[in-house]
């Protein structure tokens, strides 16, 4: 199984951008009003500098995963646990971001049909195409829906332009101090969890040797689609609406009305962030249950697909009501204890181990 590198740079466009568009902008916004764009862009410069980390830790050992390489720089025990800490990132992440934006299209679509009957949908359909096409078939797939989510952003935004007051971006860094700046940061940061899959998807390269730029590239330009996404809400909503939205985003698209004749075009976005959550949802599925193969040395790790469905599914459903996975989920669980652990303590200490062993192992040469 083989990616390109245009295929993991929408990947990682798509995995970024349809996260935090409809899950975190809000947050950021209550936090830090009219500044959460300065928030957005420390949060980018940090998120920037894991990805870096975590690329630079996959390229030391470009033929293994992170489940591998781990036991290579810990020791068995300690990359044993290391490796069952991550794939349990994964998959309560993954079962978490599903129920999330299944919240979102069952408050505005299908509203008279049970969540749990959305969840089961959409997983049997995540399952079906990770054992038939693996990393490849959804990659493929992103190659194909990428461009059409840049382009639908694109209009959104150009569409919305009558609408705006850029007043309501002022002042700068006035009424907000820069705890609330900085915290605004760290609830957007949390957004790049998405990185963490580049511990695992450097081995799926076809050139890995130019994994670097489009990884970076594709979440760069999500940063930059997200940052254009915050301006155009606070600019048309002002920036304590916009805080009490549940989903701004959503709500400046079904703002847009020109001409009498362009208008609800809301439904469609709504098809787009199931694609974009299709995609996010698959991958990090794939990456648990191939995972979970390599851990436990299962010989073909798609029968991993057959129990790991029904559990995200369970853990999907569980949640009583979408202020789990909307708030309470990203900003306790996920914000304090598995992005800080996950994607700045781990891949910073297991590079500095890997470094250590590297310069141990060639200085007696020297």
């Amino acid at each position: 199984m083989k990616i390109s590198a245009p295929q993991l740079f929408w990947l990682m466009f798509i995995g970024l951008s349809s996260l935090s568009i409809w899950l975190v902008i809000s947050p950021t916004i209550e936090i830090a009003k009219q500044d959460a764009w300065v928030s957005i862009l420390i949060a980018i410069l940090v998120g920037m500098f894991c990805s870096v980390v975590m690329l630079t830790l996959s390229l030391l050992f470009p033929n293994q995963t992170m489940i591998e390489y781990s036991r290579d720089i810990v020791g068995s025990t300690f990359g044993t646990i290391i490796s069952i800490l991550y794939l349990l990132s994964w998959c309560i992440t993954d079962a978490i971001t599903l129920r999330g934006i299944l919240d979102l299209i069952h408050r505005i679509l299908f509203n008279r049909t049970p969540v749990f009957m959305l969840v089961i949908l959409i997983m049997v359909l995540v399952a079906y195409l990770t054992f038939r096409g693996g990393i490849e078939g959804i990659a493929r797939f992103s190659e194909v829906v990428g461009p059409i989510i840049l382009f639908a952003f694109f209009i959104t935004f150009v569409l919305d332009l009558p609408s705006t007051k850029w007043g309501a971006l002022l002042p700068v860094m006035t009424d907000n101090g820069l705890p609330a700046i900085l915290k605004g940061a760290s609830s957007f940061t949390s957004a790049f969890g998405v990185s963490f899959g580049l511990l695992a998807l450097v081995p799926f390269m076809g050139e890995q040797k130019k994994v670097v730029k489009p990884a970076i590239s594709g979440l760069s330009l999500a940063s930059v689609v997200i940052l254009l996404s915050t301006f155009m809400v606070i600019a048309t909503f002002g920036p304590h609406l916009a805080a009490v939205l549940l989903d701004p985003y959503f709500s400046m698209v079904r703002f847009i009305s020109l001409y009498t004749c362009i208008r609800n075009i809301d439904s469609v976005i709504v098809f787009i962030a199931i694609f974009g959550a299709f995609i996010l949802v698959s991958l990090y599925f794939f990456l648990t249950c191939y995972g979970i193969g390599q851990l436990f040395r299962i010989q073909s790790w798609r029968r991993t697909i057959w129990f790991l469905g029904p559990i995200e599914c369970i853990i999907a459903i569980l949640p009583s009501s979408d202020t789990f996975s909307w708030f309470w989920y990203p900003q306790h669980v996920w914000l304090n204890y598995m992005f800080p652990v996950d994607i700045l303590v781990l891949p910073l200490l297991l590079l500095l181990i890997a470094k250590i062993k590297l310069w141990r192992k060639v200085r007696p040469s020297s």
